[in-house]
């Protein structure tokens, strides 16, 4: 909070030898702050107060007025020169006993004052108390003895009016003023201590069912086959030999892996294109969405051999027709190979699949000659192909 600091306080009163004298008081000072620096170059508001007799004497005049301070912080006000709150400065009895100037300031221009300070004037401007006591005429002296009658001697002119009597007493007080401004918001009190905890309430209804988790198999479907060789002529099962493709998009014949059963029903319609009767073409799959798939199988062969997984975006009218290679999927390769003596051969590709129906087949790719197919052990009915086709998102 600025507060008006008076370093300097100074009455000046002009004597004027005009028989009209101002109804003014000059009033000058210097504003500062809390620090002790002046405020410059800035309005401030001023209350004066004249108090009768003692510092807490009766208001006999107030005001309200406002100065510019300038680069100093010095400022030069007048008094009577104000918004009058209580009388007139006219009004004021100069000769009837001792004055007190009390000043109120607000520094920022408002109307939030703070006392400055109350001092006695005590030199009560001349001028102004010769304004007041009229054409200047004393008082009557003392009447003399009575002289000897003298001889009846011409009427005499009318004498001076006599000296203004005493000033009356105090009016009673005035009515009670408004209702000042509210002060301001206090501080916030300490927080209280924490309530006992309430019962705990009712059980909510049920929320709706989150969606499906990215994690999740959307589609799936699982396939199998055995060759149909001695001791296993089942109408599901196919020939052991597996034709050699050709590099490059091929339709070779008897080229592609027939997986004739499957081990499970198929989720989200991933299904064989066109079966061959008794299940002698199960060589194409379709995929029936957009999205991320993973394909698994593991095939038995005798001889050096190459498998390879290839992708068309639609289709074949049979089954088995022209397709491209996927070579590539996600880092991973899509042909799996073994050099020489039987084995197992096991590939896994996940790839992205961009168009919804889209077909795949694993192929007897660029092999040596054909291949034959073979159970490993664990009896005629062993599985001797598999492949599974995963959707993961």
């Amino acid at each position: 909070m600025k507060k008006l600091l008076l370093v300097l306080l100074t009455i000046i009163f002009h004597l004027f030898i005009m028989a009209q004298a101002p109804q003014l008081l000059n009033y000058q000072a210097i504003a500062r702050d809390a620090g002790g620096h002046a405020i410059t170059s800035q309005v401030v508001s001023l209350k004066f107060t004249i108090l009768d007799s003692t510092a807490n004497g009766i208001p006999v005049y107030q005001e309200t007025n406002t100065a510019t301070t300038n680069q100093f912080g010095l400022f030069t006000t007048a008094i009577g020169g104000g918004i009058p709150v209580i009388g007139t400065f006219s009004a004021i009895n100069w000769g009837s006993g001792n004055k007190y100037l009390q000043v109120e300031t607000d520094v920022s221009g408002g109307t939030n004052f703070i006392n400055s300070g109350t001092a006695q004037l005590l030199s009560v401007p001349f001028a102004l108390y010769a304004a007041a006591s009229g054409n200047g005429t004393g008082p009557t002296g003392v009447t003399g003895p009575t002289g000897a009658t003298g001889n009846t001697g011409l009427t005499g002119s009318m004498g001076g009016t006599g000296s203004a009597g005493a000033t009356g007493a105090t009016g009673s007080a005035g009515a009670t003023g408004g209702t000042g401004i509210t002060g301001a918001t206090g501080a916030t009190g300490v927080t209280g201590n924490t309530g006992a905890t309430g019962s705990t309430g009712a059980t909510g209804n049920t929320g709706a069912t989150g969606n499906t988790g990215t994690n999740a198999i959307l589609e799936f479907g699982a396939f199998f086959g055995m060759t149909a060789g001695p001791g296993n002529v089942g109408t599901n099962d196919y020939p052991a030999t597996i034709a050699i493709s050709s590099a490059g998009p091929s339709v070779a014949a008897g080229s592609a892996i027939n997986f004739p059963r499957a081990s499970a029903p198929a989720v989200g319609g991933i299904v064989i294109n066109n079966p061959g009767a008794a299940q002698t073409n199960n060589t194409e799959f379709i995929l029936p969405s957009v999205g991320t798939y993973r394909v698994t199988w593991h095939i038995s062969v005798n001889e050096p051999a190459q498998w390879s997984l290839w992708i068309n975006t639609a289709p074949t009218g049979g089954g088995g027709g022209l397709f491209n290679q996927l070579s590539t999927a996600s880092g991973v390769p899509a042909q799996v190979g073994q050099a020489t003596g039987t084995t197992q051969l096991v590939g896994d590709v996940i790839f992205q699949n961009t168009v919804a129906g889209s077909a795949i087949q694993i192929r007897n790719y660029a092999s040596p000659s054909s291949i034959t197919v073979t159970p490993m052990p664990g009896g005629t009915q062993a599985q001797a192909v598999v492949l599974i086709i995963q959707r993961l998102q």
